[in-house]
């Protein structure tokens, strides 16, 4: 009887030590993958916006709504404050990344690596991310982002293009009961040059 009991706890401890192997092996294989794929993009906002600060840029903002257009030249903490609307954007994604599909595919023509996002649930607010490579250096010339939402009856779809060391802009548009309004604001960064 002893040896009976003996043999299936023997056989028990050998089942779970087996099983606990090969779920750290699970478990270190996602942490590999995770982390070996995903580009940084709110790593990139970031940088881009501690490059306008620390310089002497001349901050141009353009808002075109509907028909009539307005261009003023803006401080830092008002550049910063609308780039923080961006990277909100980006943050949001690389918390939630795991529920993105990533895509890439290299651009002769462009001389470019396109890494693409899109969500596994269409429900989600960020719909697409586009980051466009230089295939020299790997860092980003271009990034794109599409979100929707519907809050209300009012459905709002924002398009972001990010052009590395030169601009952002930021075009909504926003529906509710069949009437559309849009808006576009670009930013843009030039160097001082009567320094």
């Amino acid at each position: 009887m002893n040896k009976l009991v003996i043999s299936f706890i023997s056989i028990v401890l050998l089942i779970a030590a087996c099983k606990s192997k090969s779920n750290k092996q699970i478990a270190k294989q996602q942490t590999i993958a995770d982390t070996s794929k995903y580009y940084p993009i709110d790593n990139f906002i970031k940088d881009q916006m501690k490059f306008v600060d620390l310089r002497d840029f001349v901050i141009h903002r353009t808002i075109t709504k509907d028909s009539s257009e307005s261009n003023e030249i803006i401080d830092k903490s008002t550049f910063l404050a609308e780039a923080a609307k961006v990277l909100s954007i980006t943050n949001e994604y690389i918390r939630h990344k795991e529920l993105y599909k990533e895509s890439v595919f290299q651009d002769l023509s462009t001389a470019s690596y396109t890494i693409n996002y899109t969500p596994t649930d269409p429900g989600l607010s960020i719909q697409r991310m586009d980051v466009l490579l230089s295939e020299e250096t790997n860092i980003i010339k271009r990034c794109f982002i599409r979100t929707t939402s519907t809050e209300n009856g009012l459905t709002t779809v924002q398009q972001i293009s990010w052009l590395a060391d030169h601009q952002f802009q930021i075009s909504q548009s926003q529906t509710i009961n069949g009437k559309t309004v849009e808006e576009k604001s670009v930013i843009s960064w030039d160097k001082v040059l009567d320094k």
